[in-house]
């Protein structure tokens, strides 16, 4: 591996996001459940967010 890219490899920085949803409890469709995990994640990005700037 050259030189750039193993620096790259080693100071790369992964984050990911996911948010939850129940079914059937939070709804029997699968788009509007889809929809709710969605809104979930985004609202704890959110609230992630407001903590670190706090």
């Amino acid at each position: 591996m050259d030189d750039a890219l193993q620096q790259l490899a080693n100071t790369a920085e992964f984050r990911f996001s996911w948010g939850t949803a129940e079914w059937p409890k939070d709804d029997e469709d699968f788009d509007t459940v889809l929809r709710k995990a969605d809104q979930s994640m985004y609202r704890m990005k959110a609230a992630r967010k407001a903590a670190q700037t706090s």
